[in-house]
């Protein structure tokens, strides 16, 4: 049965509901939406106000569903809401901040449905008001430091590309690789998967997902890859698809949500929405199939679209975009016309046949995504939205969710961009190594230094792949000094690399740094310091940064042995953990004996009674202290050592023993 008129019929009665909620004044019209403010005292406060100019709650993105609903019905009347939101949009757009590129937040979003209004309604003044937008922001992608689709570039990119189709291309293609270069340069390299920060510091990781996370920012990039060729960006979409890879839970069928949300609970939490989750990361996996032909990425999509799929995971509370049902259902749509299933469309359209009885044809009012399901207009968390999910139904209407931006192009095949990427991606891990390797006297022997080109492996594993040849090719060295000097050559980024896998507790890493000792507030008369379980002393026993500097480019001669500077008491290094990070410093030879010092819980005074060896000078000791506590302190900002408080009696009497001792 066909039931896209009476799809149609629900769309058109949304729109003009909302058509009739406008605000008008002279030719530009408005609305109110629900607002959510967070008062001082941690209430939330729910009220209704004027509605921003932008595509997620605003003015543009009511304005873009009515464009659409105008397209597949006509009607001077819903142009006539139509226009008027546009003018009160481009009057308005000042209001957010040239820094603001988001495609839901930021003037992209409102450039894009300009584009998408004169081409749709032949209106040149909107697409020439698309390109001054534009134009005003070209120049200045580096200012907006927002990296994901609600917000920063990735969103930006694929409307970018989108735009092409109805602005002068090289404008809007030269702004969405100035962002991809943007993308490129803020990602978080791991052994497997790159990631990208966001949420001002508040996720327990780097994000999964669409809306915010690496599904999204991935999609974006193999947009660009697949609109230009550049074998670059196609490797670093690979790499945000791989970083999610690593956390996909079979027994819940999706990946965990990094946000702290007040920490969840324990371990990370899973969400089911466009924005978190199985259903935005299927419309990832099911874009990057289409451009690729990578059967992977269709396995991964049909797994998301069946977490998706489970009734329990239907949401009865929430048909928004964002986080609801309607956004939930677009993304099935998806997944039924890539890979043509009709059973799942029969699927989503008969689940939505229910909800449009039983919200529009009788009267009860759609849950919106709004706090408390309040009644709001808006694209992404309302009513607009809604209405654009059955216009999809109705007919080939396009989505908000995703953009192809780069239309029906199709990827390259891997080019020196793409291995460029891939050795900047090894070499971020062992270029020490590479370095030391490749300076390496010709008659000592050592390890052939192709192993760590990036051909070697796939682009998925070419990290890991290049770690297990190098200890393989080590431990292959039949003459034992030469392998304990390719050892020791291999260890800080040995070390680094073996501490990056360990990571695991993400959560308890959270947890101990917003737990963690200020050093404004540490009582250096009280407690104890000591180095953080995150934190790891060794030593090599040659300094292979005095090596790298010694040109060894001629060769060695039976007269010039191995010179590397082997060092009696070793040259010291800290590794450690910080926010999912680890770093490694080598250290001065004062630091060193500070941080052996505090390999157990050890107090200041103790700390210094050691470092002076019986040394009375009482001068001396005043010294040494505020260095002790300079070294220390410097060690509590970095999170390499821990302060544990103690009651002022307990420093007192620490204090007198490390006087007598």
């Amino acid at each position: 049965m066909d039931n896209r008129h009476l799809f149609l019929e629900v769309a058109d009665r949304i729109g003009h509901r909302i058509m009739k909620q406008a605000l008008w004044q002279g030719g530009a019209c408005n609305w109110r939406i629900t607002l959510v403010n967070r008062e001082r005292d941690g209430n939330v406060v729910v009220r209704q106000g004027v509605a921003p100019v932008t595509v997620y709650v605003g003015t543009a993105g009511i304005a873009l569903f009515l464009l659409e609903l105008f397209r597949m019905t006509g009607g001077g009347d819903v142009r006539r809401v139509v226009e008027g939101a546009l003018h009160h949009s481009m009057s308005r757009v000042g209001e957010v901040t040239s820094a603001q590129f988001g495609l839901f937040t930021g003037r992209i979003g409102v450039a894009y449905v300009l584009a998408r209004s004169g081409a749709v309604l032949g209106v040149d003044h909107y697409v020439d008001e698309a390109k001054r937008i534009l134009s005003g922001l070209a120049d200045h992608e580096h200012d907006d430091p927002a990296l994901d689709v609600i917000a920063g570039a990735a969103g930006a990119i694929a409307a970018l590309l989108k735009m092409r189709e109805v602005l002068e291309p090289a404008l809007p293609l030269e702004m969405a690789e100035r962002l991809g270069e943007k993308l490129l340069r803020y990602a978080r390299c791991e052994p497997i998967g790159w990631s990208w920060p966001g949420q001002g510091g508040s996720a327990i990781r780097n994000l999964t997902g669409f809306a915010h996370g690496a599904s999204g920012i991935g999609s974006a990039l193999l947009e660009l890859h697949a609109a230009t060729g550049k074998g670059n960006y196609r490797y670093a979409a690979e790499q945000a698809f791989a970083y999610e890879r690593q956390f996909y839970s079979n027994e819940v069928g999706n990946w965990p949500d990094f946000r702290n949300m007040e920490l969840w609970g324990h371990p990370p939490g899973y969400m089911w929405a466009w924005c978190h989750g199985a259903p935005g990361i299927a419309l990832a996996r099911i874009r990057a199939y289409e451009i690729t032909d990578d059967p992977v990425y269709k396995s991964e999509a049909l797994a998301a679209v069946k977490s998706t799929m489970d009734p329990f995971r239907e949401q009865d509370g929430n048909y928004s975009l964002c986080h609801g049902v309607a956004g939930n259902s677009d993304v099935m749509l998806e997944a039924a016309d890539t890979f043509h299933d009709e059973q799942l469309r029969e699927r989503v359209e008969q689940r939505a046949l229910i909800d449009a009885d039983t919200h529009e044809l009788k009267g009860t009012a759609w849950p919106c995504g709004t706090k408390q399901g309040a009644d709001d207009p808006g694209l992404m968390l309302g009513e607009a939205g809604i209405g654009s999910f059955f216009l999809k139904l109705a007919g080939h209407a396009p989505s908000i969710l995703l953009i192809r931006g780069a239309g029906d192009s199709k990827a390259s095949e891997p080019d020196a961009s793409y291995t460029a990427m891939q050795q900047r991606h090894i070499d971020a891990f062992f270029g020490r190594t590479r370095r030391i390797l490749e300076c390496w006297p010709p008659d000592e022997g050592g390890v052939e230094t192709g192993i760590l080109n990036a051909e070697n492996g796939g682009s998925a594993v070419a990290v890991t792949t290049s770690y297990d040849m190098i200890r393989d090719s080590i431990q292959g060295q039949t003459d034992p000094i030469r392998r304990l000097r390719l050892e020791d050559a291999f260890l800080v980024e040995a070390v680094r690399y073996r501490m990056t896998w360990g990571i695991q507790d993400y959560c308890e890493d959270t947890l101990r740094e917003l737990t963690r000792c200020d050093v404004q507030n540490v009582n250096w008369n009280s407690g104890k310091a000591c180095l953080s379980q995150n934190a790891r002393l060794f030593e090599t026993k040659w300094d292979w940064d005095a090596f790298l500097k010694t040109d060894f480019k001629g060769g060695a001669t039976p007269a010039q042995p191995f010179i590397a500077p082997a060092c009696w008491d070793g040259v010291p290094y800290v590794a450690w953990r910080h926010r999912g990070v680890i770093r490694v410093r080598k250290l001065t030879a004062f630091a060193a004996v500070v941080l052996k010092c505090v390999r157990v819980p050890t107090a200041l005074p103790e700390i210094v009674a050691k470092m002076a060896n019986h040394d009375s000078d009482t001068a001396f000791e005043k010294t040494l202290t505020r260095r002790v506590r300079a070294q220390l302190a410097n060690g509590l900002r970095a999170g390499i050592v821990d302060w544990d408080m103690a009651p002022a009696w307990e420093g007192r009497a620490v204090a007198r023993k490390a006087r007598k001792q």
